[in-house]
């Protein structure tokens, strides 16, 4: 008589157990113990993600937004009348309170700073009427990826001034990077914010015509104050070390400029050396 189907039996009965007790072993485990995500969340807080254009609803022409969604929608509309173009990408906002405008009531006045990913940067101020709806008073396009806005008072006639930093990374491609750091300021006569200075808070550059071996960085300190703002510039060249790849510094400059606010030209000006 053949017995080898009844060890084949009996073997396939002995691995259906141990399947189950492991089965069993891994429920109780998950039952009593946290998972990696349950366990981060009580130690790691959560990034806001930038919004999907597609989730935004754009309301319709002549109509007024009564939500910070429907705003940046109406904004969007504006800024870019090929909205279609866009479709797949992402926005990352920041909405501030900034009494940009001397003529609103200062608690009504809110600023959008937003970016199209990756670097399509606009400039949005509203003012909230007292229904609730939203009014675009301002709207400055053609920017980079923003990085920070913040309301300073920098002049010394009201309102306050709006400070944007903004980077370009083309380090990819075009094998620079900028960061540019500009003050807006509200204009009685245009009606709306206008660009009253900017200057490069960071620049990293590579010299292609010498095939990388070569590359020129810019790093700036800026100090505000009333009617005035201090820039102090270190320059660097630098060039790739023969050995280990590595770039090292081979000139060094440094600078000091003073701007000055200028009421005639609306804009801040360098400070004229005074004659010894």
């Amino acid at each position: 008589m053949d017995h080898r189907w009844i060890w084949v039996l009996i073997l396939c009965l002995a691995a259906t157990l141990a399947i189950w007790e492991r089965h069993e072993q891994v429920k109780q485990i998950r039952s009593t113990e946290p998972t990696a995500l349950e366990a981060a969340a009580g130690s790691l807080s959560i990034v806001p993600q930038p919004t999907p254009l597609s989730s935004l609803r754009l309301i319709g022409k002549g109509l007024r937004p009564k939500s910070q969604e429907q705003a940046l929608a109406s904004a969007l509309r504006q800024a870019y009348p090929q909205y279609d173009s866009l479709e797949g990408r992402s926005v990352h906002t920041q909405w501030l309170n900034a009494p940009v405008d001397p003529t609103e009531t200062s608690s009504n006045q809110l600023v959008l700073a937003a970016t199209i990913l990756p670097h399509d940067g606009f400039i949005a101020a509203f003012s909230q009427q007292s229904d609730g709806q939203f009014r675009l008073k301002s709207l400055l396009t053609n920017m980079a990826h923003i990085d920070e806005a913040q309301s300073l008072q920098i002049v010394s006639d009201a309102p306050e001034e709006l400070a944007v930093t903004q980077t370009l990374n083309q380090l990819v491609g075009a094998f620079f990077k900028i960061t540019m750091y500009t003050v807006f300021k509200w204009s009685e006569k245009q009606q709306q914010l206008v660009k009253v200075w900017e200057y490069p808070l960071e620049v990293e550059e590579y010299d292609i015509s010498t095939g990388f071996e070569a590359k020129n960085t810019r790093r700036t300190e800026i100090n505000t104050t009333i009617d005035s703002i201090s820039v102090y510039e270190v320059a660097t060249t630098w060039h790739k070390d023969a050995g280990d790849e590595s770039y090292q510094p081979v000139d060094t400059t440094t600078k000091r400029v003073r701007f000055v606010w200028d009421s005639a030209q609306f804009a801040f000006v360098p400070e004229t050396p005074t004659p010894q």
